[in-house]
């Protein structure tokens, strides 16, 4: 009898910038590692070639017999490694090598709460490291079209810039490029089109009467929840942007605008900003996205300064500054604290369309 395939395959592309491969290698990994493949099942599919990475959820963590352990991390020239992390309950090891070749391939091992809530950040990593090679910088940001032009939100997580895309929908005037990561290309933004991540306080009128009638309970549910907690259990829904979003969705637009957010305790303002400030404001907002991996980044680069790792971060800047030249206008904007109100929409809307 022949034997049963129980993996599954995700071959996918980042416009014609970017190929990668995304392996669950049993039914197990498939069933924990669900929320994985729904976070890239909305990148359009490839052909299984000339792949930038591979993630392969369930395979042997390999190291080189060189490795060197540093504080828990092993590195070898092309290759880093941590077995048997933990964080509240999760367990994970992984290996990722070709660090400093034109594939990279990631292999990952966890427990199921591992593969739920940890694994997943092994593919942006995957996604940050080969976005510099390919040369389209992945950045922390919200990106909207709002009459044939590209405006793209960089801020911290939470601060603001999925309720923002949202209500630029409301309003009528706004399609969606992407929510919560975009890629820089040379004068166009690129869709990371992974799922919302709605709440009850960002989830904008018009899309809320596009959710099926589960998909209002179990928000109302997650809110609930929420309240009763005080706030220490705040639990998302996730739709595909095309499912709730359908035709104003776009793949790409054209860059001409970028807000740099920053949540303050003052009143809101807004002035110009520069191409210098701007490179290290998206710059250092990546780092934080990333700061799950900085310390192994770290240990790879000490070993190895000139290596992908050592210099990532300056590549990265160097990469980002480049294509922020495309940008007719950079604000700088700071909003009170807490959720965006629509006054606080109309402050950013209008700063933003101020000559």
């Amino acid at each position: 009898m022949a034997r049963r395939n129980t993996s599954r395959i995700l071959t996918k592309r980042v416009g014609d910038k970017m190929r990668f491969r995304i392996r669950f290698s049993s039914v197990w990994t498939r069933i924990v590692g669900s929320t994985i493949a729904h976070h890239v099942e909305s990148f359009d599919e490839c052909a299984d070639r000339e792949l930038d990475f591979d993630v392969r959820f369930g395979g042997k963590i390999e190291v080189p017999e060189d490795c060197t352990d540093i504080d828990g991390t092993l590195v070898a020239k092309d290759t880093i490694a941590e077995i048997n992390r933990s964080y509240k309950g999760a367990r994970w090891s992984y290996s990722m090598s070709g660090l400093d070749s034109d594939k990279l391939v990631c292999d990952v091992s966890a427990n199921a709460l591992g593969y739920r809530y940890m694994a997943g950040t092994l593919v942006y990593l995957s996604f940050l490291l080969s976005s510099v090679r390919a040369g389209i910088p992945l950045v922390h940001a919200s990106a909207i079209e709002i009459d044939e032009r590209g405006t793209v939100i960089s801020a911290r997580g939470g601060a603001g810039k999925t309720t923002l895309a949202m209500k630029a929908v409301d309003r009528g005037s706004g399609r969606i490029v992407s929510d919560n990561y975009v890629f820089l290309d040379q004068g166009r933004a690129l869709s990371y089109p992974a799922p919302l991540n709605l709440f009850s306080y960002n989830i904008s009128d018009s899309v809320k009467r596009t959710l099926k009638q589960s998909t209002r309970l179990e928000l109302m549910a997650k809110a609930a929840l929420y309240r009763i907690t005080l706030g220490k259990v705040k639990l998302f829904i996730t739709p595909t942007m095309r499912e709730i979003l359908g035709d104003i969705v776009v793949p790409e637009a054209r860059t001409s605008r970028l807000i740099l957010l920053i949540p303050t305790r003052s009143i809101a303002s807004a002035e110009e900003s520069d191409i210098e400030y701007a490179a290290d404001f998206i710059t250092w907002n990546q780092r934080l996205e990333n700061s799950l991996y900085e310390r192994a980044l770290a240990a790879h680069a000490y070993q190895f300064p000139q290596g992908a790792l050592g210099t990532l971060w300056s590549r990265y800047r160097g990469l980002v500054k480049e294509r922020l030249r495309g940008f007719e206008k950079i604000t700088l904007m700071r909003i009170p604290e807490g959720p965006i109100t629509n006054e606080i929409a109309e402050f950013v809307w209008r700063a933003m369309n101020a000559e």
